[in-house]
């Protein structure tokens, strides 16, 4: 080795790539102990300030309160004359040594109890369903996407640089504008976009209905048939040998998806719904849906993906008549693989619907 065979600090911290100092401190270790090796604790590295208790108490307080900032936990630890131990950069280190990394919080709706109580009782509903009764069913939504985001942006520049062009983010009040679309997906497919301009009513609801999901159904393929009365119990209770819910629906039919929003579910758009439902060329059935639940419905994860993509579009939309082409492309451009795979999580969500009690879940 350099130190034995007395080379110079300066030669071994070249040959090495480390500092000299660092070369002259371990010399200095060898001389006085004849050995390199690191000193056994304690006395190696510089003591910590707080003691093990002290640890222990800003995780509880951490874990009490999730939205401590770093400084907020910081100030718990003061010393005598009121001055904090540590800086919240110790504070968080700690932490982050357990696990408790600084995250952005997810948005999710608010939901009481009474709403978790229905999501269980659906959950347990429909826990049984199997794959191909998933696939029957039609899911819908309405979403919406600005002209320009507000999300956040990052960027790597120099000093100096936070003004260029291409380091910043141009706003617009109001987000430049808003577009609002409603559409459908199937295991088979995705219906067109419908485009909603204004305020979306009842009567605009109705319009949909009638012009854009009749179309889409008949023009999805007929699944199999499995029985020969025409029908099956959506569950696997009958393999069970358990009784079956009078309510079951027509194996080779439709089973339609919508949130309990007022536009759908006025009269006028019951009768509709019914009207459809006694069509012998649709018998689209309404699924029963629990209010505040999204995250159980996999379009909203559709309409994500498309969102992401218009955005990482290089060419960017210069008005909403632009911006209204680039999300039907993306939307008619959805694989059906990714459609297969959000309905086959469809049982996954109903478990962890029921693992978390009624509350949200990560889809």
């Amino acid at each position: 080795m350099g130190i034995k065979n007395c080379f110079s600090n300066r030669e071994i911290a070249r040959q090495l790539q480390i500092a000299e100092s660092t070369v002259r401190l371990w010399r200095e270790r060898y001389i006085e102990t004849g050995a390199l090796q690191r000193k056994k604790n304690p006395g190696s590295g510089r003591p910590r300030k707080l003691t093990k208790a002290e640890e222990r108490h800003l995780i509880i307080r951490c874990i009490l309160n999730r939205r401590l900032s770093g400084l907020d936990l910081a100030k718990d630890t003061t010393t005598k004359d009121g001055k904090m131990k540590v800086m919240p950069r110790t504070v968080r280190r700690i932490l982050n040594r357990r696990g408790l990394k600084g995250r952005t919080a997810r948005k999710k709706p608010y939901l009481t109890a009474v709403h978790m109580q229905k999501r269980i009782k659906w959950a347990y509903a429909h826990r049984d369903w199997t794959i191909e009764d998933w696939k029957h069913v039609l899911w819908s939504d309405e979403s919406s996407i600005q002209l320009w985001s507000n999300s956040r942006v990052s960027v790597r520049r120099r000093d100096g640089e936070s003004l260029r062009a291409d380091c910043m983010v141009p706003t617009v009040k109001g987000g430049g504008g808003r577009i609002c679309f409603w559409a459908a997906f199937s295991a088979f497919g995705v219906s067109p976009l419908r485009i909603i301009r204004g305020r979306m009513t009842s009567d605009m609801y109705t319009d949909i209905l009638e012009n854009s999901l009749v179309p889409f159904i008949h023009e999805l393929p007929m699944p199999e048939v499995e029985t020969d009365s025409g029908t099956i119990e959506t569950t696997a209770r009958k393999r069970k040998g358990q009784e079956v819910d009078k309510k079951t629906y027509k194996r080779g039919r439709w089973i339609f998806q919508q949130d309990n929003d007022p536009k759908h579910t006025s009269n006028k758009n019951k009768l509709v719904l019914e009207q459809m439902k006694q069509d012998p060329e649709i018998q689209l059935q309404v699924l029963d849906w629990p209010s505040q639940s999204p995250d159980l419905n996999p379009i909203e994860n559709l309409w994500r993906q498309v969102k992401i993509s218009v955005r990482a579009r290089l060419k960017k939309a210069s008005n909403l008549e632009e911006q209204m082409q680039f999300v039907k492309e993306e939307w008619k451009s959805l694989p059906r693989e990714t459609l297969l795979n959000l309905i086959t999580s469809m049982p996954k969500r109903c478990k962890e619907v029921i693992k978390n009690s009624g509350r949200s879940i990560h889809y």
